[in-house]
């Protein structure tokens, strides 16, 4: 369900664009009418189907409809061994800004809906699983979603960081996000799934660029759980 405004209240059917696929998330897109709001969805899965995770957003009258969302869809449980493990994945993401869709309405905001520029970046996460932490903490997890950039002209962004936080025993997870020098960007939520930790997914909500308070981001991300002989940003080995 969206918003009531633009769809009466009622679930609507959004139709798939490959045009707009993102580095693997599959696009979907939905308008009521040219002059109504036009909504992009970005949607991905694991490789074995355990998790996913998308996100959705429309930009009309000087105000952002949207947000990001994952789920888990093959029950958790813990890996036996090792404790500790690395994740490799995708993100997607969507801006609250994006160019015009209706050339009958009067150019530019806030009348005219607008498509959200689209971000992809990489994902890499690490977590613990049991083995005793610094502080006594027993589960952790943290990570980066680094190489971002808006995929229409290639605008490099900040890399960021999700910062250390509890593995409740159901799998879920939330933390802080920050740029490099550790400023706040925003927050990210998740949750583990498949047997033996199989792929993780999560959702963030941030501030795209340090220092900028304008420009503002909701994206998603699914990442499987590295293999031998994966390649990076999955470990090369094991260390000693």
């Amino acid at each position: 369900m969206i918003d009531p405004l633009g769809t009466g209240g009622r679930s609507i059917p959004f139709t798939r664009d490959a045009t707009l696929d993102t580095d693997g998330y599959q696009a979907f897109t939905w308008q009521d009418t040219n002059t109504s709001r036009y909504y992009v969805a970005l949607f991905d899965t694991s490789a074995q189907g355990a998790v996913s995770a998308g996100v959705v957003g429309s930009g009309q009258f000087t105000e952002m409809v949207w947000g990001s969302t994952y789920a888990v869809d093959e029950a958790f449980s813990r890996p036996t061994s090792p404790d500790t493990a690395t994740y490799s994945g995708r993100y997607a993401g969507l801006l609250n800004g994006g160019p015009d869709v209706n050339p009958d309405l009067p150019p530019g905001p806030p009348a005219e809906p607008i498509q959200p520029t689209r971000t992809t970046g990489q994902v890499m996460i690490n977590a613990n699983f049991g083995s005793p932490q610094v502080g006594g903490q027993q589960t952790g997890i943290e990570g980066t979603i680094s190489g971002r950039r808006i995929v229409d002209t290639g605008t490099p962004l900040d890399d960021v960081f999700l910062q250390i936080a509890e593995i409740k025993p159901d799998g879920t997870f939330g933390g802080t996000v920050v740029f490099n020098d550790r400023e706040t960007a925003g927050t990210y939520a998740g949750a583990f799934g498949g047997t033996g930790g199989a792929a993780v997914a999560g959702a963030v909500e941030m501030r795209p660029i340090s220092g900028n308070s304008d420009v503002l981001e909701r994206g998603a991300f699914v990442a499987d759980l590295c293999a031998p002989g994966a390649p990076s940003p999955c470990p090369s080995s094991t260390a000693p």
